[in-house]
């Protein structure tokens, strides 16, 4: 699988499960760091393995303001989002 996205940085909600999980494990496998939320890390534990230092976790429910807010808070620390 081609590379095209090392180098860049992507966040994904609702990454532990089902399109959000697939979105994410895609992501890594063409090179993004990705920053992940998600209420739980369910299925991110084996990817967090795989693709130590590329994925970064963030507990959170994208309808709360706070956690939107922390979110971002990573984000900003991580770099620019692609």
């Amino acid at each position: 699988m081609s590379k095209d996205f090392e180098g860049r940085l992507a966040v994904v909600t609702g990454a532990s499960s089902g399109i959000g999980l697939a979105v994410t494990a895609r992501l890594l496998a063409r090179g993004a760091r990705v920053l992940a939320m998600s209420r739980q890390m369910g299925g991110l534990e084996a990817l967090a393995r795989d693709y130590a230092g590329q994925l970064n976790w963030v507990a959170g429910d994208v309808t709360k303001a706070e956690d939107l807010e922390q979110l971002a808070g990573h984000a900003a620390r991580l770099g620019p989002v692609h």
